[in-house]
């Protein structure tokens, strides 16, 4: 379902399914305000944000931005301060194809990169996954180069301030990473604590409202944002080009508000320790490659943001088309009797069944709305191989998710 509401401070443009809501602000860039999972918002949004000290009028919200940025020469973008691509007012057009329904907003023309912006925002009908092709049309009269970079900015903030930690995202390293560490500091101190390997060699951030920003060179196609306390997860996913220039050498980098400084633009910036003039929020952001576009050219970037629930306290240890391993299928052996438990999030409705040789042991609904949570108890018997199979709603089978075999 679309929908256009109107009043006197901006027009918004809405989109939604059972499960997902999609909010667009057209004339603030093109941006998308609200993502919501059932009733839980994943977006900061701020719509009486004032110009700040560092004069950009931040509203939040996911948005495109061309990459580099730099204030050095012409071939790095100068914003987002008094950018058009930014804060520009975007056209906007009720589009469909047979995934689902959305818009395609298209901004002016930036004379300052050459390019028209644009993107078509795609809401599956039927899970909880948004399609964004996003794409900059050269029409300036010289070749130009370009990343396209999507910024998607994550609410951290809670009733009465930040709970360190509870915000944590997550975006496996590359083995083959020209980092020694897997990621490098990009912004603030070199040895921020919320940054770091965890886990599985996963990057790890845990949001505590210290400033700072990580870049990775990640070769997986995807990162995650969740909520420990509701087990909320937002997870981005893109197609990486092996042997091709990134901006940064990285394709994600996760950027935090928060009290301290950084050196950016040629000056020391520091950053208050006060939620109200410094709002708290995390930044998820992918880069495309480096595109050399002609003139009358364009370059593309497509990416996908799904969104499910895991278990509180959990993370995600695999991402597939049908939703995410919390934690995989496990058997534990006890005086006869196995227990088989595993956790899944998942971006559609559907049924998993877990069976062994053909038997059919549990069956549960799942939904994007709440986390999976398997715990069966049953006679240990030898040689056996235990399966988790995902079946869609009309119990036709998606994926065999996993093996396991006593």
């Amino acid at each position: 379902m679309t929908e256009y509401t109107n009043n006197s401070n901006h027009s918004t443009f809405h989109t939604e399914n059972p499960y997902v809501k999609i909010s667009l602000l057209p004339e603030a860039g093109g941006r998308i305000i609200g993502l919501s999972l059932g009733e839980y918002q994943f977006l900061y949004f701020n719509p009486d944000a004032k110009e700040g000290l560092h004069k950009w009028k931040n509203i939040g919200g996911e948005k495109i931005w061309p990459a580099p940025q730099g204030w050095s020469d012409d071939h790095h973008w100068q914003g987002p301060a008094g950018s058009i691509l930014d804060y520009g007012n975007y056209e906007c057009v009720h589009i469909a194809d047979e995934s689902g329904d959305g818009y395609r907003v298209t901004s002016p023309y930036d004379d300052s990169t050459g390019i028209i912006s644009s993107r078509d925002i795609i809401l599956s009908d039927s899970s909880a996954v948004v399609n964004i092709k996003a794409k900059f049309t050269n029409l300036s009269n010289v070749q130009r180069r370009w990343s396209i970079w999507p910024v998607c900015q994550v609410d951290t903030s809670l009733s009465g301030g930040v709970e360190p930690g509870r915000f944590r995202f997550i975006c496996p390293i590359n083995n083959k990473s020209i980092y020694r560490s897997g990621f490098k500091i990009m912004h603030g101190v070199v040895n921020n604590p919320q940054f770091g390997i965890g886990p599985d060699n996963l990057f790890e951030a845990s949001y505590s409202y210290i400033v700072g920003k990580a870049g990775l060179d990640s070769d997986a196609g995807w990162v995650y944002g969740a909520d420990s306390e509701t087990g909320k997860v937002i997870i981005f996913t893109f197609q990486y080009e092996e042997n091709a220039e990134y901006p940064d050498d990285t394709s994600v980098q996760i950027w935090f508000s928060g009290k301290g400084a950084v050196y950016s633009g040629n000056m020391l910036k520091m950053h208050l320790d006060n939620y109200e003039q410094n709002p708290p929020y995390a930044e998820i952001e992918l880069l495309s490659p480096l595109k050399t576009i002609d003139p009358g050219k364009s370059a593309e970037f497509s990416y996908s943001i799904s969104m499910c629930t895991v278990p509180k306290g959990k993370g995600v240890r695999e991402v597939h088309s049908w939703g995410v391993i919390s934690e995989h299928l496990n058997v534990t052996v006890s005086e006869g009797h196995i227990v088989l438990s595993g956790f899944y999030g998942f971006f559609l409705e559907g049924y998993l069944s877990i069976e062994s040789d053909g038997e059919e042991l549990i069956k549960q609904r799942v939904s994007p709305n709440y986390c999976c949570e398997i715990e069966y108890c049953c006679e240990s018997k030898k040689n056996r191989k235990y399966s988790a199979i995902f079946y869609d709603l009309n119990h036709k089978i998606v994926d065999c998710i996993e093996n396991i075999n006593i």
